[in-house]
């Protein structure tokens, strides 16, 4: 299976691909450039736009190679590269591998027939986004935009007029519109939906030396063998106990070896359970307090120059906070 995910065909897949990607980039940041020139805009806004820019996009392509040098060893490097040039995300391939086949942990478990679903389901699992992008983001796109003239409109013909015998009415509330509301409220859903599912998994699990799982009380065994008569059966209760259908609850942190037989034969699953360091709650703690950091440098030392890459780095000291822990 190696030499079908590190095929030289495989390689140039990839390379065709970054052309792709470097030369659409290419051809945009021309276009932009010469079109902020014909609009006069100022050189120096320009300049900064261009390392601001540089910056949030040197920074996350750091997350990036450190997935695909992750993935690397279950999919190979040619697939988890393309996809994470283009398209993809390290939780999201993972996640979808995972999906194909749970437990793959190497590229030598894989058979040719599995190796291509997993990239079947990579693909068409985020074509959602793409396909409403490609028929349907022109249609939205042009309805914002004139919302938005709408609004800006209304916000500067709508002035309150604050006279001399009304010297304390308040000014007008700034209108909200429907869609700014909506869209704060699915991110911040998603921000609490995220960390909640994070908090409740207080415990990372791993069974017979394979992938670790992070989990919250309980994880659902399957016998490889059929009987009405199985016998589950756990050799710590202290750490972990087993029901008749295999089912463990997580008691406290340790190994633990879990039997099941049906009388004649028997399998044995060896788990490893420790406590688990909540790592998006610490980066997200660090990121915070670095935003902090920099902003007091930029007023108290005067280094203005900051501006321009103190979420940059706050960003670069959570990767790193997180590679380092996670």
């Amino acid at each position: 299976m190696d030499k079908i995910a590190n095929s030289w065909w495989m390689y140039l897949l990839g390379i065709v691909v970054v052309i792709f990607v470097l030369a659409g980039s290419g051809f945009f940041i021309w276009k932009s450039y010469k079109d902020a020139k014909q609009l006069n805009m100022d050189k120096k806004i320009l300049r900064q736009t261009i390392i601001n820019s540089a910056v949030f996009t040197i920074l996350p392509s750091i997350s990036i190679l450190i997935g695909v040098v992750t993935l690397s060893g279950i999919l190979g490097l040619p697939l988890p590269w393309i996809r994470l040039t283009v398209i993809g995300a390290l939780h999201y391939e993972g996640l979808a591998a995972n999906a194909a086949y749970p437990g793959i942990s190497s590229i030598s478990q894989l058979n040719p027939e599995q190796f291509v679903t997993i990239a079947f389901v990579m693909t068409l699992g985020i074509l959602s986004g793409p396909l409403y992008c490609l028929f349907g983001f022109k249609a939205y796109d042009k309805k914002l935009l004139s919302k938005t003239k709408v609004e800006f409109e209304e916000s500067h013909t709508e002035e309150q007029i604050v006279t001399p015998d009304e010297p304390n009415k308040k000014e007008k509330k700034e209108k909200k519109s429907f869609g700014t509301v909506l869209f704060n409220a699915v991110f911040i859903a998603m921000i609490c939906s995220f960390l909640a599912v994070d908090i409740s998994k207080n415990y990372t699990v791993q069974i017979n030396d394979g992938n670790s799982d992070y989990l919250s009380s309980s994880v659902s065994l399957s016998a490889p063998f059929t009987s009405d008569t199985l016998v589950w059966s756990s050799s710590d209760e202290n750490i972990a106990v087993v029901n008749e259908k295999g089912k463990v609850s997580i008691k406290d942190k340790g190994e633990v070896t879990i039997s099941v037989t049906d009388g004649e034969k028997t399998e044995t699953f060896k788990i490893n359970i420790s406590k688990r360091i909540h790592v998006p709650l610490l980066v997200i703690a660090v990121t915070f307090i670095s935003m902090l950091i920099f902003d007091i440098l930029q007023k108290k030392l005067k280094l203005k120059w900051l501006a321009s890459f103190d979420l940059g780095l706050s960003m670069l000291i959570g990767m790193a906070v997180a590679v380092l822990i996670g």
